[in-house]
C-alpha cells in the first residue's frame, strides 16, 4: 500500500535552451532542445519516490489516451511511481509545456493543460471507492494547482482527516485569500513561491504575506520559497528564515531552475512522512532543489543518500534565523 499520494497534472515538456531570452520581436537560436515528462504532479511524485523508494508513491491525475499519455505511464512506472489512479481519457489530449531556459538557468514556462474540464471524473462513483480505501492507509497527500471545486471534494473525504495534507496552489493563488482561506483549516502545510504569495495576499513583502496567511489559521505551516534566498517558514505566530546554499561558492553553476520547486515539494512531503522535523525537512528539501538546479533535466531528483553525501562533501552547516 502506498504511503504518499500526489494529486496533480502531467505535462509533456519541450525544453529550449538559449543564451538569452529574446526581446519582443527578436528571433534567437536555441542551443539545444530536448523533451521530457513533466507537470507538477509528475515531477513531485518522482521526487517523492526518490526519497521513499519504489511503489511508495502514487499519482492521481488524468491524461489523454494517446502516445504521450502512454509514454508518461511507462516512464513513471520505471521511476517507481504507482500509476493506478491515472485515468486515460479518450476526449482530451495529454497536456504540454514549453520551457525556455537561458544561460543562467532562469526559465519561462508556457503550458497547455487539457485536464481541468474533465478532472472531476477522477472522483466519480466508479473510482471513488477504490480511492477512499487507498486514502485510508495514506500517511500524506500532496495536492497541486487543480480546480478549487475538485480540491474541495477531495478534502471532503472523511478519511482525509488524519492524513498530512500539503497544498501547493500554484496558479490558483490568483483566486485571493478570501476565496481560499476556508480550505486552510483542512490542510497542514501551504507551499507558495514569492509571486504566488503576493497574488494570494496582495502583500509585496513575504514576511507580511506570512502574517496575513497565519491570520486565517495559526496552526497552518506556511512555506514561501524565495529562490536562491531559501525560504520563509511560518507557524504558531513565528516566522523563520531558512537559507539555502550558494552554488557559486561550491564551484557549481545553475543550469535549469525549472522543476526545482517541485523537487522541493516532493522531498519535503516525503521527509515529513519519515518523521523529520519541519525545519530539517525544509532545509534538506531546499538542498534537493539546489542540486536539481545544476542538472538540465526537469526530473533530476536526488535521493536521500545523495543529499546527505552532498552535505558531507561540501561541509554544509545549517542555520535558521527567527524573524519574529
Amino acid at each position: 500500500m502506498i504511503s504518499h499520494l500526489v494529486v496533480g497534472s502531467i505535462n509533456w515538456d519541450v525544453l529550449l535552451f538559449l543564451k538569452k531570452f529574446p526581446s519582443s520581436g527578436e528571433e534567437v537560436s536555441a542551443d539545444f532542445i530536448f523533451e521530457s515528462p513533466g507537470g507538477k504532479g509528475g515531477n513531485i511524485s518522482v521526487a517523492s519516490s526518490k526519497i521513499l523508494g519504489n511503489n511508495e508513491v502514487g499519482l492521481l491525475s488524468i491524461i489523454g489516451n494517446d502516445l504521450i499519455g502512454r509514454k508518461h505511464i511507462k516512464m513513471l512506472r520505471n521511476k517507481g511511481v504507482i500509476t493506478d489512479f491515472i485515468i486515460r481519457h479518450d476526449k482530451i489530449e495529454s497536456g504540454k509545456a514549453f520551457v525556455i531556459i537561458d544561460s543562467k538557468g532562469r526559465n519561462l514556462i508556457i503550458t497547455k493543460k487539457n485536464n481541468d474540464a474533465v478532472i472531476d471524473e477522477i472522483l466519480n462513483e466508479k473510482n471513488s471507492c477504490k480511492l477512499m480505501e487507498t486514502i485510508a492507509e495514506l500517511k500524506a497527500i500532496t495536492i497541486t494547482d487543480l480546480p478549487i471545486n475538485f480540491i474541495e471534494k477531495l478534502l471532503s473525504y472523511k478519511h482525509n482527516k488524519k492524513r498530512l495534507i500539503i497544498w501547493i496552489p500554484g496558479l490558483r493563488s490568483n483566486l485571493k485569500l478570501i476565496k481560499l482561506a476556508k480550505l486552510f483549516n483542512q490542510i497542514n502545510y501551504l507551499v507558495l513561491n514569492e509571486s504566488e504569495s503576493f497574488q494570494l495576499t496582495n502583500c509585496p513583502e513575504s514576511v507580511n504575506a506570512c502574517k496575513k496567511i497565519m491570520g486565517t489559521n495559526k496552526d497552518l505551516g506556511v512555506i514561501i520559497t524565495l529562490g536562491e534566498n531559501g525560504c520563509l517558514y511560518a507557524k504558531n505566530d513565528q516566522i523563520t528564515k531558512i537559507p539555502t546554499i550558494n552554488l557559486s561558492e561550491m564551484g557549481l553553476l545553475p543550469v535549469n531552475t525549472a522543476g526545482s520547486g517541485d523537487v522541493f515539494a516532493g522531498t519535503f512531503s516525503s521527509l515529513k512522512i519519515l518523521n523529520y522535523e519541519d525545519k530539517d525537512a525544509i532545509q534538506l528539501a531546499l538542498l534537493a532543489g539546489s542540486i536539481k538546479v545544476t542538472k538540465k533535466e526537469i526530473q533530476a531528483c536526488p535521493n536521500l543518500n545523495q543529499i546527505l553525501q552532498f552535505i558531507k562533501k561540501y561541509k554544509i552547516n545549517f542555520k535558521y534565523d527567527l524573524l519574529c
